[in-house]
């Protein structure tokens, strides 16, 4: 007898229709057609979370030292003493490898709260990376799994709220996400879907208003480098766009509208005329003409908290680096 996995330990993922193979295809086909490709392109594949996990152990301003745990510990740890011993719906928002959902979880279990946690990203092996994290860091955790496109799909409160048993306290993380989509948009789903009492703890990629051209130039060396361009250059691969990682320009774009936020952006310059066909379309490129493939947006921290109070978001907490890279905010929907 084969020594097989038994099917009720597989776990259960459902995916929602914007992330279904249809709406992969016109997502990408239009984002070939507009020359700006949607972040979440960069996430789908097993490869692509690899690396990006790879990438983001190497670069991100919270995991290259030791402070950058200690101001989301400190954080975390303001929420859950403000909340206390109750029932809590964790809901990762963008969830990645969920290490600070984990590092959340941890400490509303400390604080005498049960949990139980919802997995939603648009990449298939980032929601099992985050669900298996925080099946390791709480014990039993009832946790569901969501594969969605977190602008795309505004009808997502259904998931965490049909079917369930008992009233709980919800709480969404969105830790990572801001910088890869339009804020606007993601602001105005994750509103729609808390009620009030809700809570949202969400982190914003920074740089110092002082000096802007300064520090963004600085910044510049997170993404422009080999990981990141090996990261990239994947789904250049897997579409067929010419170029490879060294074709990567990147650099700092600002938009004419003077409050959006700063962008890192990268772009591929096409070194001559290419084609390629996508689903029986063909996309016709020509030589010197410029596709984004990436953009990471960049606040200060005022506006980054004028962007939450203008979204009905009442902040109640923050922390940055010392670097001033990076911040979170604890905020409650009134």
């Amino acid at each position: 007898m084969s020594r097989g996995v038994s099917e009720a330990s597989w776990p259960s993922v459902v995916y929602h229709p914007s992330q279904h193979p249809d709406a992969l295809e016109r997502q990408l086909a239009d984002g070939l057609r507009r020359r700006d490709i949607p972040a979440k392109f960069h996430y789908l594949t097993n490869q692509q979370a690899r690396r990006w996990l790879d990438l983001h152990q190497h670069y991100s301003p919270s995991r290259r030292d030791d402070a950058g745990a200690r101001m989301y510990e400190g954080l975390f740890e303001e929420l859950a003493t403000t909340i206390g011993a109750v029932p809590v719906e964790l809901v990762g928002l963008g969830c990645g490898g969920g290490q600070k959902d984990g590092m959340l979880a941890s400490a509303l279990l400390a604080a005498g709260a049960s949990v139980s946690y919802c997995a939603c990203d648009a990449s298939p092996g980032l929601v099992l990376t985050a669900s298996s994290t925080l099946e390791r860091v709480v014990p039993d955790v009832l946790v569901t799994r969501l594969v969605a496109d977190l602008v795309e799909a505004v009808d997502l409160d259904r998931f965490w709220k049909e079917g369930a048993t008992e009233k709980r306290l919800r709480i969404f993380s969105c830790l990572g996400i801001v910088p890869n989509v339009s804020p606007a948009a993601l602001a105005d789903n994750i509103v729609s879907w808390m009620d009030p009492g809700d809570w949202l703890v969400m982190s914003a990629n920074l740089y110092v208003a002082d000096d802007p051209q300064h520090d963004l130039a600085a910044i510049l060396s997170q993404y422009d480098n080999p990981l990141t361009r090996r990261w990239l250059s994947t789904l250049l691969d897997d579409v067929g766009l010419e170029g490879g990682p060294s074709a990567l320009d990147f650099s700092i774009e600002n938009d004419e509208d003077p409050s959006a936020p700063a962008r890192v952006q990268a772009l591929l310059r096409m070194k001559r005329d290419h084609a390629l066909t996508l689903d029986g379309e063909a996309h016709r490129f020509a030589a010197g003409e410029a596709i984004r493939v990436f953009y990471s947006n960049r606040f200060t921290r005022s506006d980054f908290e004028a962007y939450l109070q203008s979204n009905g978001l009442t902040p109640a907490g923050a922390a940055t680096l010392d670097s001033g890279e990076e911040g979170a905010w604890i905020c409650v929907r009134k």
